[in-house]
């Protein structure tokens, strides 16, 4: 930098983790445990400085060419509640990609009748829109994707539809369903993230 001119340089990272699990060379199993493991010290790092992400999925997470992850595009002007009754609202703010597949937690959507009721304070504060966030939304969406990515992308948790039915299933239900999802993919998923 002088008087004329100032360069700054920032890292480029070619891929996402949904674009690297359909790139040869694939990922062995060895790489995903490396990148399940940075994805799980990246969440814990949010929740040492009291951040939500609020919309973890494969397209926010960048790869380095040596498999250094980077969590990206905190969306903290995405709303926590949406209402499930309207997927226009999921679509334009959490599937902006149309891929089939819908990594927000249950909690976050409501009727579109209680929808105000969560809805009611209009922030003056940017942070304040993400104040009813939990980490536990973005637990539920780390899951989702390292689904994903033990499964090399074939494979994913929930689409709307799917997510929408589990809201509304009682606890047991729920737990066999997820029960069932994990069974399926059990042959590509390492024993100690089954549980």
């Amino acid at each position: 930098m002088n008087d004329k001119v100032a360069i700054l340089c920032r890292p480029f990272h070619k891929d996402t983790l949904y674009d690297r699990l359909s790139i040869r060379p694939f990922l062995a199993d060895v790489e995903k445990r490396w990148i399940a493991f940075q994805l799980l010290k990246a969440l814990e790092q949010c929740k040492r400085v009291d951040v939500v992400h609020g919309d973890i999925k494969s397209h926010n997470i960048l790869i380095s060419s040596s498999n250094w992850l980077y969590l990206t595009d905190f969306a903290s002007f995405k709303p926590t509640y949406i209402p499930c009754d309207t997927p226009s609202s999921f679509t334009f703010f959490f599937n902006a990609s149309r891929q089939n597949m819908c990594n927000v937690a249950p909690e976050r959507f409501k009727r579109s009748s209680d929808y105000d009721n969560f809805n009611t304070e209009v922030s003056v504060y940017f942070h304040d829109l993400t104040k009813c966030r939990k980490e536990e939304m973005d637990i539920f969406s780390v899951g989702c994707v390292l689904l994903e990515l033990f499964t090399d992308g074939r494979r994913y948790a929930f689409n709307f539809a799917k997510l929408i039915d589990y809201c509304s299933m009682d606890d047991d239900t729920a737990r066999e369903y997820v029960d069932s999802i994990v069974r399926n993919c059990d042959s590509e998923i390492p024993e100690e993230f089954q549980k």
